[in-house]
Order: structure tokens, then C-alpha cells, then sequence
């Protein structure tokens, strides 16, 4: 039942969740294209999933309160064709939520612990099957809502979308979903690599909560000071960093996860680096996993787009390069990563030192 007392008492511009008809916005969660956004930011978001209104039709973008229903946020005067709610008050909308993510579409997941390439992979992606839209338009991130543009491609025998994510996949917002997984390219990198990547992006990114003391440093001061073995030590322990836990879970369960979430013959496994080593040859396999072919010169200008599109900037795409640990750490460190993550190491694939 609707609460048309509560209704009445609603401010003009604001939002309401349609299951729990809650009207605390400080409850609210919500998300523009592919980034968070605060609780001030989440009213003037829109969605282009429109609602029908008896004067125009608005355009209005899904959010999410508290209680991990989906809201909808009205942003004018007009009442809904559907729900007859007051010209003067605030829409309370039914749930706009799509019964599937996708339209139904079984889903083929690019799948990967945040910082191992899987930038690269959706470049890629798009190189081999959608050139002419953008990266995201063609593998959308998934990370629990649903997407306003994909791009569909078959695989056995069914019409698929891939959608990127770095979510584990015990993880609900994956566990819930009605579609059919219909096979998982799984990208797996060094973990001594994912965890210097990991540190540089927080730099970048102004996250304090890594940092010790929540003092932003680069990963080069790091390594020059004491700091690198509290965060080696925080890493083998944990297996991943703590940034990412509650989401991703540790490496090592994330690649193991992935792998029991589809038949073997459903999951490709990428090592970033392979695909450093000789990037056609994984394209090829790329193309094999989706029943493709392609020559040898249409092979090497995926490769040519993806690297141009991806190249070393120093700050997203950092340093590019496998085995970059080696590289940046000293021997004393390397040796302190090897005694403390071999078991990381051991679970991804990786030979120890």
C-alpha cells in the first residue's frame, strides 16, 4: 500500500524507493555511467529508461536506498500515467527495475581482480567486434546495475552481451542475477604486480584509506622507505588489498571462484602476461573462445588499436609491462614477497622464485 499521508509530507523534488517507500534520503545510493556518486549527487541523476508521464515523458535514473531497492527519482511537476500521484507532490513510481540485467541475454563475463588488465582485454573486445562505439558502450561494467547500452554477439548458439566486472562470483549482486552465464574470460596477472598497480592507482586516485597514516604516497617513495613491507606483509596476509576485499574477495578465491561459476570449456584464462608476450596469439584464442577466425593481418591491427588505446600514460596505465615488480623492488623486498606470498602464488598459477 501506498502511504499517502507520508506522500503528502514529501518535499517537491526528491525520491523514493518503490518497494520499501522510504523517504529518508540519507538512505539513498546511486550511480552515474560506470562511477559512484555521493548521497548529494544521486537526486539529479537521470536514466534513460524513461517513464511514461501524463504531460511528457520524463527521463529518470534508477538509484538505490539503503535497503538495496531500486528508486526512482522524480525531477518534475507531472504525475505518472500509471500511478496517479499529485501534480504538486513527488512520484512514486513502480519499480523500474528490469526482470533480467541485459534484456535476458545471456551473459559471457570479463572477469578479473582490479588492476591485472582487464582494461586491455575490453579494448581488445571492442577492437575484434564493435569498432564503432566506445569501449563501454560495447563491454559495459557491471557492478550491480544494469546497463544502458551493450553490445550483443553469439556464441554457441545463443545471443550473448560481455560485460566486465570485478565483482567475486559468490558475490550477490552476481549470485542473484536471473541470467544464464554463458562462459567467463578470466584475466589473471602476478599478484606482486596487482598489489604495486593497486598502491599507484590509489595515489592517483586520492585514496587515503590504502595509505599508512592515510598519507597518499607513490609507489616510489613506498619502495624507498620502510613503508613496502608493511604493505607486503597487509597483501600476502589478506591475499589482495583490503580496498578490494568486501567486493572481490582475496585473488586467489576470485580465479578459483570464476572457474567453478561455468564448465571448464567455458572459461578462457588470460595471463596479462602472455598477452604481453605475444598479444596475437591471445587474440587468437580470444576469437576461438567466440567461434571466430581472423588473419593474420586483421589480428595485428586488433593488437595496434588495443595497445594505442591503452598506452602507458603513468597514471591509469601505469607502467605497462609484465613483471614489473622485479623492476621497482629491491632484492630484499622481492625476497620478503616470495617468503610471504608463496601460497598467493601457488593459487593463481605462478612459479615461486
Amino acid at each position: 500500500m501506498i502511504d499517502r499521508a507520508a506522500e503528502r509530507k514529501l518535499p517537491l523534488r526528491g525520491a523514493v524507493c518503490s518497494q520499501c517507500h522510504r523517504w529518508d534520503l540519507s538512505e539513498l545510493r546511486g550511480s552515474v555511467g560506470q562511477r559512484r556518486i555521493s548521497r548529494k549527487e544521486a537526486l539529479p541523476a537521470i536514466l534513460q529508461r524513461g517513464h511514461q508521464m501524463r504531460k511528457r515523458t520524463l527521463i529518470l535514473r534508477a538509484i538505490v536506498c539503503g535497503r538495496g531497492h531500486r528508486a526512482v527519482k522524480n525531477n518534475q511537476r507531472y504525475s505518472c500515467a500509471t500511478k496517479r500521484a499529485s501534480k504538486r507532490k513527488c512520484l512514486l513510481a513502480e519499480n523500474t527495475a528490469p526482470p533480467t540485467l541485459f534484456a535476458g541475454h545471456e551473459i559471457i563475463w570479463l572477469a578479473s581482480y582490479p588492476k591485472s588488465g582487464n582494461t586491455w582485454v575490453r579494448e581488445i573486445l571492442r577492437q575484434m567486434f564493435f569498432p564503432d562505439v566506445t569501449r563501454m558502450q560495447a563491454v559495459p561494467t557491471y557492478h550491480g546495475a544494469d546497463c544502458d547500452t551493450y553490445g550483443e554477439i553469439a556464441r554457441a548458439g545463443e545471443i550473448c552481451v560481455v560485460a566486465k566486472t570485478h565483482l567475486k562470483s559468490a558475490h550477490e549482486k552476481i549470485t542473484g542475477l536471473p541470467n544464464r552465464t554463458n562462459g567467463v574470460l578470466l584475466v589473471k596477472r602476478h599478484p606482486f604486480d596487482v598489489l604495486l598497480s593497486t598502491l599507484n592507482y590509489a595515489s592517483v586516485e586520492g585514496e587515503k584509506r590504502v595509505f599508512l597514516k592515510q598519507e597518499i604516497k607513490t609507489v616510489e617513495e613506498i619502495i624507498a622507505s620502510d613503508d613496502m613491507r608493511h604493505y607486503i606483509d597487509e597483501f600476502c596476509q589478506l591475499g589482495c588489498s583490503p580496498w578490494f576485499k568486501v567486493a572481490t574477495g582475496n585473488t586467489v578465491d576470485f580465479v578459483t571462484g570464476w572457474r567453478a561459476a561455468a564448465k571448464t570449456e567455458n572459461v578462457l584464462e588470460l595471463r596479462y602476461e602472455d598477452l604481453m608476450d605475444d598479444p596475437a596469439r591471445s587474440v587468437q584464442e580470444i576469437a576461438g573462445f567466440f567461434g571466430r577466425k581472423f588473419s593474420d593481418e586483421a589480428r595485428a591491427q586488433i593488437v595496434s588499436n588495443s595497445d594505442k588505446n591503452t598506452a602507458q600514460n603513468g597514471t591509469f596505465f601505469w607502467k605497462r609491462r609484465a613483471y614489473n615488480f622485479e623492476k621497482m623492488l629491491t632484492p630484499n623486498q622481492i625476497d620478503h614477497f616470495y617468503a610471504a606470498g608463496g601460497h598467493i602464488l601457488d593459487g593463481l598459477g605462478y612459479e615461486r622464485a
